[in-house]
């Protein structure tokens, strides 16, 4: 990637929930929790795709290994850092107002039931569970042995909806020990 998607968010490749993705050119390398594709200073900060495009869509493809198989908890987001009581909270089914999306060996993992779906940001409206490190963990699925993490990352306009709201294109997916 990045792949075009023509400002078509929901635009979607034949074997992109399994990962097959030998026919796309790799940008990289990238190791870490959470990965910025474009940070929201761009101008300043450099993030992890050299020159991203408008109207585009990135994969990002990871394995985590598992000695029993079993749930596991992860950390999941797509909006988190820096976050401000006036960004938007995203809407009830989404992870984002982007259409981001994430599979785990092939069975797509979804958003929380958040409790304050769609609601317009607010200075005087505590957050509740927006962010991954304040919420309880995504419990996951593993099989034993290697299991295969799939994140689709689509993105129209390289700016954000107003200044409580930048573009932030980026995700965090991180599994989490298990408690002795």
């Amino acid at each position: 990637g990045p792949v075009e998607n023509k400002g078509d968010l929901g635009m979607a490749l034949k074997n992109e929930a399994t990962g097959d993705f030998n026919a796309l050119k790799k940008i990289g390398e990238f190791y870490g929790g959470t990965i910025v594709l474009r940070h929201w200073w761009a101008d300043v900060v450099k993030g992890a795709i050299d020159s991203p495009l408008e109207n585009s869509t990135v994969y990002a493809l990871s394995k985590v290994w598992s000695e029993k198989g079993g749930n596991q908890g992860f950390w999941i987001g797509f909006n988190d850092l820096s976050r401000s009581y006036a960004s938007d909270s995203p809407h009830l089914g989404t992870w984002d107002d982007r259409m981001s999306t994430l599979w785990v060996n092939g069975h797509k993992v979804l958003p929380p039931d958040w409790q304050q779906a769609g609601k317009r940001g607010d200075l005087e409206i505590p957050l509740i569970d927006e962010g991954y490190s304040y919420r309880s963990p995504t419990m996951i699925q593993l099989r034993k042995g290697w299991n295969t993490i799939v994140v689709k990352l689509p993105v129209g306009k390289l700016q954000g909806k107003d200044w409580q709201n930048p573009l932030k294109w980026m995700f965090t997916c991180l599994p989490i020990e298990r408690e002795q």
